[in-house]
């Protein structure tokens, strides 16, 4: 088949991509569970808990840059997520809160006096 030389170029690249992915070592089930044992211990110490995470993917010789990113991204997720479980009432105070004030500066019944009480 004679394809254009722009067309292998591509073909070739595509090629070299995709056994490049093969050779990338991917994430097993404890190396996953390890990773969020450091992302919960750590991120809410003073401490950067995406630098943990680097370090142990490093160790764990993780390549796969998009995986890494990808897991961490779910991992932060997770985190969010389970703050707003455990926070909810008071995530849910502040919403109500911001939304009275809201409708009483649109409505002219808002009063900065008001913030110091």
């Amino acid at each position: 088949m004679n394809r254009p030389k722009s067309a292998n170029t591509a073909h070739e690249a595509y090629i070299k991509t995709i056994r490049k992915t093969e050779k990338e070592k991917l994430m097993s089930l404890w190396e996953a569970v390890f990773c969020g044992i450091i992302q919960g211990l750590t991120e809410f110490l003073p401490v950067s808990s995406s630098g943990h995470l680097a370090l142990a993917h490093t160790f764990f010789g993780m390549t796969s840059a998009e995986s890494c990113l990808s897991f961490d991204i779910l991992l932060h997720l997770a985190t969010l997520a389970v703050v707003l479980i455990v926070y909810h009432q008071d995530v849910f105070e502040l919403c109500t809160a911001f939304f009275t004030m809201l409708r009483k500066m649109l409505g002219g019944h808002f009063h900065v006096s008001a913030l110091n009480e």
